[in-house]
């Protein structure tokens, strides 16, 4: 969420000018009136395009269909609603996989997604193409369920539309098909023409205003590539005319190192409740765009780009047991989870550990430590650290037995003798039975029958979906404040005690709240001060005579 924010915030920015400012109030800043004045192409990342079936022998009617992503062809139906698709393993050689109706989806998903031994060549009577313009990078999965577990530059383009922006007059996307090598694209689909005529269209469609090349991940590569095309195309002449600014965003120009796990182990891409470790391997090696994200070394005559902050650090680690029975005891059976994770916010940034499974006596221990960076002279003294205790999919989803204060007995209500009476076949002759017939066939029937169909089928999706796509809600959550306290505390740090409360129980007013008390043990180490920090670990830009001045040190 935060790097999305910070995406927004970029977005709003790029390629906008001022025209007036306009007050909001004598409390509220001034917030400045922009339009759109540079027209802007978008080149998505590595699985950041949506692609749909062309053509398929093996299945037509999956032709002008979404596969990327679509996880109804991933055999959605038959594992959430029809069984398992696999059997747990611990052991990535050894998945035991269930031949059912997902286990033949997932095959034959695999056998479109999947390119041959060459890493650039489709299987027999299949073709996967891109989607074009911005329907194919907003969202992988659109729809009012999925599009908030599935975006791409969904609110990057929502920013820009904001302030503006037009799709197809100042604003346009570049998709392409990322599980193939660049020179591929061109050889196939013409893809480097067909965005030089892109990008001419939107220069002229914009009084001869040149175009920002806006990429993300891999695609910052391939406009870096694109640009050489075109260099050797059309001259230095075309860019300099047509392109205003090639603005790379999280770029990998030495490469990723997950590129090479993906090869050398598997990378399931998010899709860990579908895929199996041996499938994401096959699916990860056939991929001819792995090899141009692999990590490389700078030619010897190149300048860094790599600079060392002069920053301080604070770790983190919990040091005692987290007791989630606390918080999870009132859970009706289905609806507990099985495991938890463990996120720490420091000063608005976010780390989170993996999901770690749930002891059977109701508690969890997290191993290892969270690092954050700080100022040079340690944490502010507003700085806080929080921690949040998060379960799989959306808390919302999840029921709860309301019971007796201070007991674990069910709490009765008159619901709760109508459905006594309901069992009795109203043989009990009270007053309440005659109260039950009469609700039972007017509006509290009705009302069950809309809540469950509706209200629960829907919610039910969007937590499965969201649990497939890693997502998470916050069970209990604490803060600590004063941690400039650990500064100067040596190689112990301190001990700082956070009492986590429910989530539910967090907005009450009155009534107790359910907390436990959990250890985090803070420390602070201080930037290097060693002789042989400019020498040896400052960037090789900063040594280079010909700037004329040795930069001053990043604060």
């Amino acid at each position: 969420r935060a790097r999305t924010l910070e995406a927004i915030t970029r977005a709003r920015r790029m390629a906008t000018m001022t025209d007036v400012d306009i007050g909001t109030g004598e409390d509220e800043e001034q917030v400045p009136q922009r339009k759109p004045f540079l027209p802007v192409l978008i080149i998505p990342g590595f699985m950041s395009s949506g692609l749909y079936v062309k053509e398929s022998g093996a299945k037509p009617s999956w032709e002008d269909k979404r596969i990327w992503l679509n996880l109804g062809s991933l055999g959605f139906q038959a594992m959430h609603f029809g069984g398992d698709m696999r059997l747990a393993s611990a052991s990535p050689s050894n998945d035991t996989v269930k031949k059912d109706e997902g286990y033949e989806m997932r095959s034959l998903w695999l056998q479109h997604m999947a390119l041959k031994q060459d890493m650039k060549t489709e299987k027999d009577g299949i073709q996967v193409r891109n989607i074009t313009g911005l329907a194919g990078v907003d969202y992988l999965t659109p729809g009012a369920l999925t599009s908030h577990v599935s975006y791409v530059f969904g609110p990057v383009i929502q920013a820009l539309q904001a302030v503006g922006y037009v799709e197809g007059q100042n604003l346009d996307a570049s998709p392409y098909d990322w599980r193939v090598p660049p020179h591929v694209l061109e050889d196939r689909d013409q893809y480097f023409s067909r965005t030089m005529v892109q990008v001419v269209d939107l220069y002229e469609k914009n009084k001869n205003t040149p175009v920002v090349l806006l990429g993300h991940s891999l695609g910052t590569k391939t406009a870096h590539y694109f640009l050489n095309f075109a260099k050797e195309k059309a001259g230095r002449g075309w860019i300099d005319k047509y392109v205003h600014t090639y603005m790379p965003v999280g770029a990998p120009h030495l490469g990723a190192p997950k590129a090479l796990r993906s090869i050398v182990s598997g990378d399931k891409m998010g899709l860990e409740t579908f895929l199996s470790s041996a499938e994401a391997l096959v699916m990860g090696r056939s991929f001819g765009s792995g090899p141009f994200l692999l990590p490389k070394e700078m030619p010897p005559d190149a300048t860094s780009t790599v600079f060392i902050r002069n920053d301080g650090s604070i770790e983190v680690a919990i040091s005692t047991n987290i007791d989630t029975e606390v918080f999870l005891k009132d859970r009706i059976q289905g609806h507990k989870p099985s495991k938890v994770k463990l996120i720490i916010s420091f000063d608005g940034t976010s780390v989170s550990m993996p999901f770690v499974p749930i002891n059977q006596d109701g508690t969890v221990k997290f191993e290892g430590t969270f690092i954050f960076r700080t100022p040079s002279n340690g944490p502010t003294p507003d700085s806080t650290l929080a921690v949040l205790l998060c379960e799989p999919g959306l808390g919302r989803a999840r029921k709860s037995q309301r019971t007796i204060r201070g007991t674990n007995e069910p709490r009765r209500t008159i619901w709760s003798g109508w459905a006594d009476c309901w069992r009795n076949k109203f043989k009990c002759y009270n007053i309440c039975c005659f109260f039950c017939i009469i609700l039972s066939l007017t509006a509290k029937t009705l009302l069950y029958i809309i809540y469950w169909v509706a209200c629960k089928s829907a919610m039910f999706t969007a937590d499965e979906l969201s649990k497939a796509a890693g997502g998470s809600s916050v069970v209990a959550a604490g803060k600590m404040s004063q941690i400039r306290r650990c500064v100067g505390s040596g190689e112990n740090g301190v001990a700082f005690e956070v009492d986590l409360v429910s989530e539910r129980d967090g907005k009450r007013w009155f009534g107790r709240k359910r907390k436990t008390t959990v250890t985090a043990n803070v420390k602070w180490i201080p930037p290097s001060k060693s002789t042989q920090y400019k020498n040896d670990k400052c960037s090789y830009l900063c040594q280079q005579p010909k700037l004329g001045r040795v930069l001053p040190e990043i604060k």
